[in-house]
């Protein structure tokens, strides 16, 4: 993002990280929504991603609260332009 800014000729900016918990419905619902942010939802065949929820179900267990949904820490770099 710097060398983003940097190349529209926008100097002057602040960038903070802001951390937070997400909750998402369900362990699906979660490896869809980071499929799709990334790009590799679309065309994915039913079998992988059957395959890909069964192998998840053990390293994010650790995870899942009580009522099935699943809590995951997520950061951001927010971005500030100046006022000048």
């Amino acid at each position: 993002m710097d060398a983003l800014l940097l190349s529209a000729s926008v100097n002057e900016y602040e960038c903070h990280e802001k951390r937070g918990v997400a909750l998402f419905p369900s362990m699906k619902t979660y490896i869809e929504a980071h499929l799709k942010l990334v790009g590799e939802f679309d065309g994915i065949p039913a079998q992988h991603l059957e395959n890909l929820l069964y192998a998840a179900e053990s390293s994010l267990e650790p995870y899942l609260v009580p009522d099935g949904q699943i809590a995951v820490q997520l950061n951001a770099l927010i971005y500030k332009l100046s006022d000048k």
